[in-house]
């Protein structure tokens, strides 16, 4: 693939990963007494007001995913969860794949500038200034700072301006999660799947994903070629 001016990444399942997990009795899911698939599923409750940063507090969102599904849990249970999913989060945040890493540090020696596009919560951005990444990144656009989510056009041409990139010379990054390669595509920005960790959590979604990719790249290192 091309060189490209702007870089525009995902997060999640892109440059980081909450799977696997190192200790199966830590899980969220475990501590609730319910299935992987229930807690999954419990995940998305209330995601967009969440994502567009209707609520601030990571301590509400932590109650209102426990309560959504165990009304009756006390604060002694939310505030396990809570600790538990934030060591989950912060590990996932410092712990960056080395091809990852590399990649992104030898794009910004490159002078390239790079720009983080996620949708996340206020508890999903908690260490994202305590990553490895975080120095080499110009900008950062996250839906519950902006109340713009992906696909929406509106969230990249807010990256779009924030940055002052040439569409013609930016390229978006992604695993493929809320239609963000068709977002990007739809808002004239070249599009690249990156299948680095979904194709260990979720290969079954990546035919579909490539649909709307300029690129599919399997190693995050390809994007120096």
């Amino acid at each position: 693939m091309r060189e490209f001016d702007y870089y525009f990444f995902d997060l999640f399942n892109t440059l980081i990963k909450l799977e696997p997990y190192e200790q199966e009795c830590s899980r969220e899911y475990n501590l609730l007494g319910i299935s992987k698939e229930a807690w999954d599923k419990n995940s998305e409750y209330n995601y967009e007001n969440r994502a567009r940063g209707r609520i601030t507090s990571p301590e509400e969102i932590i109650t209102g995913l426990v309560r959504n599904c165990r009304p009756d849990a006390g604060q002694e249970i939310i505030n396990t969860v809570f600790n538990v999913r934030k060591e989950r989060f912060r590990r996932a945040m410092v712990q960056i794949d080395p091809d990852i890493l590399k990649t992104i540090q030898e794009l910004h020696k490159r002078n390239k500038k790079i720009t983080l596009i996620s949708n996340a919560d206020a508890f999903d951005t908690l260490f994202w200034k305590d990553s490895p990444l975080f120095p080499f990144f110009d900008e950062t656009v996250f839906s519950c700072d902006t109340g713009l989510m992906k696909p929406d056009a509106a969230i990249y041409d807010f990256a779009v301006r924030k940055t002052g990139a040439d569409k013609q010379s930016s390229v978006f990054i992604g695993d493929g999660g809320f239609n963000e390669l068709e977002g990007a595509k739809n808002a004239g920005i070249t599009s690249v799947l990156t299948t680095q960790i979904i194709k260990n959590t979720w290969p079954e979604g990546i035919p579909a994903f490539a649909l709307h990719a300029d690129y599919v790249i399997e190693n995050f290192t390809e994007l120096l070629c």
